[in-house]
């Protein structure tokens, strides 16, 4: 059984994200997903790492390849276990 996927562009946290019924995935070397990761009712549950040409292409030009970059994995914090 697949699991559903909601996308929405946010650069801020709503309630909906802290619900227990998904996950928060975010680029982590953005200004939001450095909030976010501080942000104390989330708890990190995975970081993607790109490839080795993606994280050349982000060193060579990082404003321009940042979607190319680690995604970070967010859970609520009251919800299951890391």
């Amino acid at each position: 059984m697949s699991h559903p996927v909601t996308v929405r562009e946010s650069k801020e946290l709503d309630e909906a994200a802290l619900d227990c019924s998904g996950v928060v995935a975010v680029l982590a070397l953005t200004k939001t997903g450095k909030e976010l990761a501080a942000d104390p009712r989330l708890v990190s549950v995975a970081e993607f790492e790109p490839g080795p040409l993606e994280r050349l292409l982000v060193a060579i030009n990082p404003r321009h390849n940042a979607r190319r970059g680690p995604v970070l994995v967010l859970r609520p914090s009251g919800c299951g276990t890391a």
